[in-house]
């Protein structure tokens, strides 16, 4: 029976997940990784899934995260976007990391202007040009 109980620490899921309700409009909301234990079974009309986020009170860190503790009936809910599952905590972290980045430059480029004005020519008629005849 250890045999199996090794075996099934070595096969837990990690998923990369984004928050919904802490989205901006029109930007993504944050990521994170979740042990497989805090993912609801169930979706929302819309599609999206749902899982266990401990409170403030508790420190969710790397280590808190790879023991994949069973939440408890205190946790809040939260709305999700489900991006990816890996067996593999430091995969999941790697892509974590890659939405951050994308998320971040996405933001980045929102505040900047999407077009620049181009320079106002005066037309010739308007000018103030004046013709010297000798």
């Amino acid at each position: 029976m250890p045999i199996n109980c090794i075996l099934f620490q070595q096969m837990a899921l990690f998923h990369v997940v984004e928050f919904l309700e802490e989205a901006q409009a029109g930007l993504k909301g944050p990521v994170a990784v979740i042990p497989d234990s805090w993912l609801l079974p169930y979706t929302d009309p819309s599609g999206n899934r749902f899982c266990n986020w401990p409170p403030k009170s508790v420190k969710a860190d790397a280590n808190f995260i790879i023991k994949a503790k069973k939440p408890d009936s205190l946790w809040p809910l939260y709305r999700i976007r489900l991006h990816k599952s890996l067996s593999n905590y430091q995969a999941a972290s790697q892509i974590c990391e890659r939405l951050k980045d994308m998320s971040e430059v996405e933001s980045d480029d929102t505040n900047a202007p999407t077009q620049t004005k181009r320079p106002r020519i005066t037309p010739i008629r308007f000018r103030s040009v004046f013709i010297f005849s000798t």
